[in-house]
C-alpha cells in the first residue's frame, strides 16, 4: 500500500471589505505558487496538495483580503467577523493545515473550549458556503479538514499574491546568483507588482499576523531599494529615483534607499530634488533622536556623492554589509 506523508502544519499563532459581488474581468495566468522558507505563521512551504478546478482562483491579501473565483468576486458581507477572520488566517498559510488550536487561540482566546470549538465549526462551514456555495457537507474541496487541522486547498493554476511575490524574489536570488541582470531585475519588478500594501490591513494589531506583516514589509522595501540601486547603476537615474520613493513609501527608515535616492537625483541633474531628499533623510534622523549634522564614528561626515557640498551623514558600511542590506532576503526585524 501507498503510504503519504500529511504537510507540516502552521505554527503557534505568536508566530504565524467586505466588497459586493460584482462582475470582474478574468483573472488571467497566474505566477507558480512557490513559497520561500521564512519564519513566522507562514513559515514551511506550501504543501503540493491542490485541486483541480475549471474556474480560475485569484487570492490577494495585500492591501486588503479579496477573492475571486472564475469572473466574480467573493461576497463576504454575510459572513460573520471572525468566519472572514479565519479564511484570512488560512489563507496566509495556504497548502498547510492549521491545528484547531491555532485557530482558536487567535480567534476565541478566552471562550470556554467546547463554545469556541462550535464556533469555530460555524465559522468553517459559513467559509466553505461563500467559497463553494452548492456543494453539501462534507463536499468542500477548498476548506478541507485534515485530522485536527483545517487547510485551504489551492487549486491547480490559482494565484496568491503572497505565494507570487515569494515566488518573484526566489527567481531574483537565481537570476543573482548566475549574474542574469535582466532576469533579476525582471524579478524584483514583479515582487513590487505583487505589494500592493500592508499585509491583510483589515486585521489591524492582531497578534498572530503582525510577524509575517512586518516580514513582507522588510521583504517589499529591500527588494523595492535592491531594484532602485540596479537602476542607478545602470544609468536610469529617474527610474533609480521613483523606485527609491516607493521604497520610502513602505519604509521611510530604509537608510540605504535614502542614499540610492539622493544619489539619483544628483546623477539626473536635479539638484532642487537632491536637496530636498537630503532634508527629508535629516528630518527622518532628527525624528529618531539623531543629530542630522553629527559626524560618523569612523571620524568625519559621509556622503551619497563625492562632490556634495551638503552631505547626508551616514556611517560608512562595507560593500558586503551594503550588499546585505539591499537583500529582500534580509529581515532585520524592529523591536
Amino acid at each position: 500500500m501507498k503510504t503519504t506523508t500529511s504537510p507540516p502544519q502552521c505554527g503557534t499563532v505568536k508566530q504565524c471589505h467586505t466588497p459586493q459581488q460584482v462582475c470582474y474581468p478574468s483573472v488571467g495566468a497566474a505566477l507558480p505558487c512557490e513559497d520561500a522558507a521564512r519564519p513566522g505563521l507562514a513559515a514551511q512551504p506550501a504543501s503540493p496538495r491542490v485541486i483541480d478546478r475549471e474556474r480560475s482562483v485569484s487570492i490577494r491579501c495585500f492591501g486588503g483580503f479579496w477573492v475571486a473565483i472564475g469572473d466574480m468576486i467573493v461576497d463576504w458581507s454575510r459572513v460573520r467577523p471572525r468566519a472572514r477572520t479565519a479564511m484570512r488566517l488560512l489563507t496566509l498559510c495556504a497548502g498547510r493545515p492549521v491545528h484547531r488550536e491555532t485557530l482558536l487561540e487567535a480567534l476565541w482566546p478566552n471562550m470556554p473550549p467546547e463554545a469556541a470549538m462550535a464556533n469555530l465549526h460555524a465559522a468553517v462551514s459559513s467559509v466553505r458556503r461563500c467559497l463553494e456555495p452548492g456543494r453539501q457537507r462534507g463536499e468542500s474541496r477548498m476548506v478541507v479538514r485534515t485530522g485536527e487541522a483545517y487547510l485551504l486547498a489551492l487549486p491547480t493554476g490559482a494565484h496568491l499574491d503572497l505565494l507570487a511575490f515569494q515566488s518573484a524574489l526566489a527567481r531574483w536570488r537565481q537570476a543573482r546568483a548566475v549574474h542574469d541582470a535582466v532576469a533579476a531585475k525582471a524579478a524584483l519588478y514583479e515582487a513590487l507588482a505583487e505589494y500592493r500594501g500592508e499585509l491583510l490591513p483589515e486585521d489591524g494589531p492582531a497578534e498572530w499576523l503582525q510577524h509575517d506583516r512586518e516580514m513582507y514589509r522588510r521583504q517589499a522595501a529591500n527588494a523595492a531599494a535592491a531594484l532602485a540601486k540596479d537602476e542607478l547603476d545602470a544609468g536610469k537615474f529617474a527610474e533609480a529615483a521613483a523606485v527609491a520613493e516607493e521604497c520610502l513609501v513602505i519604509d521611510p527608515f530604509h537608510d540605504a534607499c535614502w542614499h540610492v535616492l539622493h544619489t539619483a537625483y544628483q546623477q539626473a541633474g536635479a539638484p532642487a530634488a537632491a536637496e530636498r531628499a537630503r532634508r527629508r533623510y535629516a528630518e527622518v534622523l532628527t525624528s529618531l533622536g539623531i543629530d542630522p549634522a553629527q559626524g560618523t564614528s569612523s571620524g568625519g561626515s559621509a556622503s551619497p556623492d563625492p562632490g556634495c557640498t551638503t552631505p547626508i551623514p551616514w556611517t560608512p558600511i562595507s560593500a558586503n554589509r551594503r550588499q546585505n542590506a539591499l537583500d529582500p532576503a534580509t529581515m532585520p526585524i524592529r523591536p
